[in-house]
């Protein structure tokens, strides 16, 4: 795996990005999408109604996909984003609440949070058959617990609300695996990711970034000596050897965030930008690597 960093690429993974900067007004939200390219220092408008988060992108078209409330009263749509066209249309039709959605390599399956009597419930959407599947009734809430699906879209990770461990979940046999335990001295694992070869998952735990295989045995641990503040973990489709963090320092009381770099070759972190605002939450990469989507 390289061992340096492409300057060009630093710049390129934060080409895109969504930005909630809005205030509530009467019965509306005006929490806008916008795309931004840092290379020419743009930034362009694309949305103009409504509260719009937890983008994702899609790999077989230059679309995004995140969910949208209209009003206050409303409920969470789903809804594409045609980068191209500057269109956006629904992407499915009903009055089902969707939330943080996360979708597979090949555009198949999407899995989404939905609320169901004060629970957040796991489901799964088929793209092809257009059909919602349960997979959990209860998981633990917040964007830190947020399911994601791995790349080759066999498994799901989500952390489950009654003991607050990391579980795998296999679609095809609908089971369910604890990869994390209190005597392994991993607790409260939060944003948890997969990797790109979908055969490793790293999340973040009491001030350390770690990564373990399919049987939860810890392969990599770093400190996050002076940092806090911890908002998400973002994984490049394209590079396993480096994780992304935004974090701030520990000594900093500001709600104004950094960029960081770790790369697992040279066990070293690095912050690549600096004076992030605290409402940029969920980052997705561009299936080429090239761009990073946020709210």
């Amino acid at each position: 795996m390289k061992q340096y960093i492409n300057p060009n690429i630093i710049v390129s993974i934060l080409s895109i990005y969504i930005c909630s900067c809005g205030f509530f007004k009467s019965d509306k939200y005006s929490n806008d999408i916008y795309i931004e390219n840092l290379s020419t220092r743009t930034k362009t408008k694309i949305t103009h109604t409504g509260m719009n988060s937890s983008p994702v992108y899609l790999h077989k078209c230059n679309c995004i996909l995140f969910h949208h409330i209209p009003s206050i009263n409303d409920y969470p749509r789903l809804k594409i984003l045609n980068i191209d066209k500057n269109t956006i249309i629904d992407f499915i039709s009903d009055n089902k609440s969707r939330l943080t959605p996360s979708v597979d390599s090949s555009d198949s399956i999407v899995i989404y949070t939905s609320f169901n009597d004060k629970k957040r419930e796991l489901w799964q959407y088929s793209i092809k058959s257009k059909t919602d599947r349960l997979l959990v009734k209860s998981i633990k809430q917040g964007l830190e617990a947020s399911p994601y699906i791995s790349h080759d879209g066999k498994f799901v990770l989500y952390i489950n609300e009654d003991d607050n461990e990391l579980y795998i979940l296999d679609i095809i046999k609908n089971t369910s695996k604890r990869m994390t335990f209190s005597n392994n001295f991993i607790y409260y694992p939060q944003y948890p990711k997969w990797l790109p070869n979908s055969k490793e998952i790293v999340f973040l735990s009491f001030g350390f970034l770690r990564i373990v295989n399919l049987k939860g045995n810890i392969v990599y641990s770093f400190p996050l000596d002076g940092l806090a503040g911890f908002r998400n973990i973002i994984v490049d489709p394209h590079k396993s050897d480096l994780i992304y963090l935004k974090a701030q320092p520990a000594s900093d009381t500001s709600y104004i965030y950094n960029l960081y770099e770790i790369s697992i070759n040279t066990n070293s972190i690095r912050m690549i930008l600096s004076k992030r605002p605290y409402y940029e939450l969920s980052y997705d990469f561009s299936p080429n690597g090239e761009y990073l989507v946020h709210d």
